[in-house]
């Protein structure tokens, strides 16, 4: 039976996909939301250090050893949360994201999919030169956030979401200014907001009259891959910070920094 327990690394780091399958360990329900704890912090951990540590842009041996832990972070809680049923797993989801229940509720995503994977956003591939004359900040960072979301947006959805929520546009706004300081800890810090909004009920409905319901599943399939309900935005936060670093020359070509 391996369902939920057949885990995909698609990325950089594998030429082809790896499938492994594990056994379905016994734990108590106290075990169970010991290690979600323990796994919380330890990808927070990882993401100060991707954020205050980490050059920018990140050196490609970097950029795969962050990669890869975040993965393998992620992975050992997906083996904790695997053998339990969508009632258990309800009972160890964070109640701070039950909104984000709802919402998976209504457009059929499972609180944990059938698979986990690597999925490094890249809106545009470092050392790739591009005309940023027609681009602002704040299209460049969306564009990085709904990647990291994953979806990719044309210049035009982009400009009807920032227009249609100030929220978004103000949280952009006040993460370039943290870019252009290269204070990387609150761009982690106003990440989570951008993430908060852009899965809100209100702001889905908006953007499924833009880009249609399959661009809001996406979204919302993408937070259950990151453990969201379990853990938070932390794991999303790691892979745009990554994203962002690898990006800073195209936001400088913008105006930043």
């Amino acid at each position: 039976m391996l369902s939920r327990r057949q885990f995909l690394i698609g990325s950089t780091l594998a030429s082809t996909p790896i499938f492994i399958g594990i056994p379905a360990l016994a734990q108590s329900s106290s075990d169970i939301q010991k290690n979600i704890a323990a796994n919380r912090a330890q990808a927070n951990e990882l993401l100060s250090e991707a954020a205050e540590k980490a050059p920018a842009p990140l050196p490609p041996d970097i950029e795969a050893d962050l990669l890869f832990r975040e993965y393998r972070l992620r992975q050992s809680l997906y083996y904790d949360l695997a053998p339990l049923s969508d009632e258990e797993l309800r009972k160890h989801a964070d109640p701070d994201f039950s909104g984000l229940i709802e919402q998976y509720l209504k457009y059929g995503i499972e609180a944990l999919p059938p698979e986990i994977r690597i999925r490094l956003p890249r809106p545009l591939e470092p050392g790739q030169s591009k005309d940023c004359k027609t681009e602002d900040t704040l299209v460049v960072l969306c564009d990085i956030a709904f990647e990291t979301l994953g979806i990719s947006l044309d210049r035009s959805a982009i400009m009807a979401l920032l227009e249609s929520d100030p929220r978004l546009s103000s949280a952009l706004d006040e993460m370039a200014k943290a870019v252009s300081t290269k204070d990387w800890k609150y761009v982690a810090k106003l990440a989570d907001s951008v993430f908060e909004i852009a899965t809100s009920a209100e702001f889905l409905a908006r953007l499924v009259k833009i880009v249609g319901r399959d661009g809001a599943k996406k979204i919302l399939a993408e937070t259950a891959v990151k453990l969201v309900p379990f853990v938070g935005w932390v794991y999303l936060a790691i892979l745009f910070i990554i994203s962002v670093k690898n990006n800073v020359n195209r936001l400088t070509d913008c105006g930043v920094g």
